[in-house]
């Protein structure tokens, strides 16, 4: 299933008042739920071939692998996601990137977006901070207290 795809069941979730929705199929399983107004996904219940990548998607700007790593090996302070839904880098595909490793931001700058249900939340630093490490690549679907960046306080 593709991020597009995902989106578009979101987006017609909230149309249409839908409270749940639940697939499975392909080696995949995808539960949407609607509580308290935070919409909960599910992660694939088994491993699925990864499928190939077009040229096109390669040739837009890419996290350098080494920057993404699972939480549990996270060593410092982070930023976490405060929602379900798809991480941005960058406010466009034409754009640059909000934070890059090693940049020094100061308390309010963007770091990211963070798409959910059609809105674009700007995820924010709460303090003076250094970027450390990111966590997760451009359009990967983040989930609510996800580590997005690890940071060192200024």
């Amino acid at each position: 299933m593709r991020i597009e795809e995902i989106k578009e069941l979101m987006s017609h979730m909230k149309a249409t008042g839908l409270t749940n929705f639940e697939y499975e199929g392909q080696g995949i399983r995808v539960k949407f739920g609607v509580e308290e107004n935070v919409v909960v996904a599910s992660s694939p219940v088994s491993p699925v071939a990864t499928p190939s990548i077009s040229s096109e998607a390669t040739s837009q700007q890419e996290t350098p692998v080494e920057t993404l790593l699972s939480p549990s090996e996270v060593l410092g302070e982070t930023v976490k996601s405060p929602i379900v839904g798809v991480f941005y880098e960058a406010p466009g595909p034409d754009k640059p990137v909000f934070v890059s490793v090693g940049d020094q931001v100061k308390k309010g700058e963007v770091l990211c977006i963070v798409e959910a249900m059609k809105v674009m939340n700007e995820i924010v630093a709460d303090r003076d901070c250094k970027i450390t490490k990111i966590l997760c690549a451009n359009e990967d679907i983040v989930e609510y207290g996800q580590h997005l960046f690890e940071i060192e306080v200024l």
